[in-house]
């Protein structure tokens, strides 16, 4: 039905079907078939247009998804809408490109490497001088 196999509105949705045919795999199976995306699983569908200035928001703004609908210029989707396509559209190619790219976000492996040099240098700071480093600390640290 043209959604992604890590979709969990469409998991959700099979197990139901399974659930309400009383584990008849067949069965569940022919109405999973027929289940529509956007009415049964509410996945939100974008024109092209809407979908490019979606992205050329996410690039502008980064998941600030009230600043994203803004840019779209599109005061008949609403918010949930918008949060709910995000999800979906970063998982793609084109999502983690551009998300990947985005200058806002923060790295966690530099924040971690931030982190380790900060608690080196409060281990060797000199306790009664805080512009200072103690001399004997710092050479037990080498």
């Amino acid at each position: 039905i043209g959604v992604p196999d890590y979709s969990t509105d469409f998991l959700d949705k099979a197990i139901q079907l399974l659930y309400d045919n009383n584990y008849d795999v067949e069965a569940a199976l022919k109405q999973l078939k027929r289940v529509d995306r956007q009415k049964d699983l509410k996945v939100p569908l974008l024109t092209r247009e809407e979908a490019r200035r979606f992205v050329e928001g996410v690039a502008k703004y980064g998941s600030e998804h009230r600043q994203v609908r803004l840019h779209m210029k599109t005061p008949h989707i609403p918010n949930s809408t918008i949060v709910r396509f995000y999800y979906l559209w970063k998982h793609t190619s084109q999502g983690r490109e551009v998300w990947g790219s985005f200058g806002g976000r923060k790295g966690t492996k530099r924040k971690v490497e931030q982190d380790a040099a900060a608690k080196l240098l409060d281990d060797i700071a000199d306790d009664q001088d805080d512009s200072a480093f103690d001399n004997d600390k710092a050479m037990k640290r080498q």
